[in-house]
């Protein structure tokens, strides 16, 4: 039995492998003496490195067996080896996010892609956003707003975070109508 907790940089140190930041190794150490000061039951350094190494797993990587495709729990579809490059090489240097070049003025952040999107499909505008829930909320408004949307009872799931898909419809002014059932539509 421990009669009293290692510092919290020599508990750092102790679980240090190499894989993660020493910020985060420090954090951990707090929270397994803080533990041990609550119910002086197990060994800190036990505790601190279980939970360094369950922190470590998580940034493995894993084959997706589950049996859906592009799996929300596990990343949804990884991107190919020329999106990575070429998302490596635009984050290297500096780009003209919101800067227009013509002028040297701040200028809008989506001109590009909008031009881009417009040039692609033919589109008179377009509109880019930063996620799903954000994109089907201007769908929906744009289409159906005062109207009714047919959503699957089993599609009444959560859209990144804690976006409701019922919630999503009616935001964007149209009522939802439920069809099938939960396992099968």
């Amino acid at each position: 039995m421990v009669s009293y907790p290692p510092s919290i940089d020599a508990l750092a140190a102790a679980i240090d492998d190499g894989s993660l930041p020493r910020p985060l190794l420090v954090e951990i150490a707090r929270r397994a003496v803080a533990m041990w000061r609550d119910d002086r039951a197990g060994d800190p350094t036990e505790r601190a490195r279980h939970e360094m190494q369950s922190l470590a797993r998580r940034r493995g990587r894993v084959i997706n067996a589950t049996g859906v495709l592009l799996h929300t729990n596990l990343g949804r579809a990884p991107l190919h080896a020329e999106a990575t490059a070429a998302a490596a090489a635009a984050s290297a240097d500096y780009t003209p996010l919101e800067m227009d070049l013509d002028t040297g003025q701040r200028g809008g952040r989506g001109r590009y892609a909008h031009s881009l999107v417009m040039a692609l499909t033919g589109a008179e505008a377009a509109l880019v956003v930063n996620n799903n829930a954000g994109a089907l909320l201007l769908a929906i408004a744009a289409l159906a707003s005062g109207g009714e949307v047919v959503v699957s009872r089993g599609e009444l799931i959560e859209i990144g975070g804690s976006f409701r898909l019922p919630e999503i419809v009616a935001a964007a002014g149209a009522r939802s109508v439920e069809v099938g059932t939960t396992n099968r539509t």
